[in-house]
């Protein structure tokens, strides 16, 4: 509109046919623009929503490993008991990495452009920063209640996308 504008003060006079057609067309390419940019932002919501929701699931189930004492399958029952949730320990606190990992590229994803030097980020540097701190502690934490931190920071980022959820974007 600015550009609209400047067009018209400086050409209405001299050129009005080329001024409503670049009126036109600038305004058609914003229409366009702004519906591609929130497209991506509900696609990006989208995703980021999914991916919270696998990372508190990964986050439960490795709460549940720290907390169990035993476990009724047949094929890890032959192990002693000690190894067997050493080993289930392991393989859940890599797959609250992976899911984090996943995760923590939608928090870096810029919204609005995809372009890292002039895009808006889905959230601020500082933030993801803090959140990495938060999820590192509850993953290497032994007590139950190490991951509530990060629980509370990744539900605010649930209440957040809510809204903008599109599975069809």
């Amino acid at each position: 509109m600015a550009v609209a504008a400047f067009l018209s003060a400086r050409f209405v006079s001299t050129y009005p046919a080329p001024l409503i057609s670049t009126v036109l067309t600038l305004t058609v390419a914003v229409a366009v623009v702004t519906h591609k940019t929130f497209a991506r932002a509900r696609k990006l919501c989208t995703q980021t929503h999914i991916d919270v929701l696998n990372l508190l699931r990964d986050m439960d189930r490795l709460d549940e490993v720290r907390g169990r004492s035993g476990t009724t399958s047949k094929a890890r029952a032959r192990r002693p008991a000690g190894r067997r949730r050493a080993a289930d320990h392991a393989a859940e606190v890599l797959a609250v990495r992976k899911s984090w990992d996943v995760l923590e590229l939608d928090l870096r994803t810029t919204v609005d452009t995809g372009y890292r030097w002039f895009g808006l980020p889905f959230l601020a540097k500082d933030t993801v920063e803090s959140l990495v701190g938060k999820v590192s502690a509850g993953i290497r934490s032994a007590e139950l209640a190490a991951s509530i931190p990060a629980r509370n920071g990744l539900h605010a980022i649930l209440s957040a996308c809510e809204a903008h959820i599109d599975v069809l974007a």
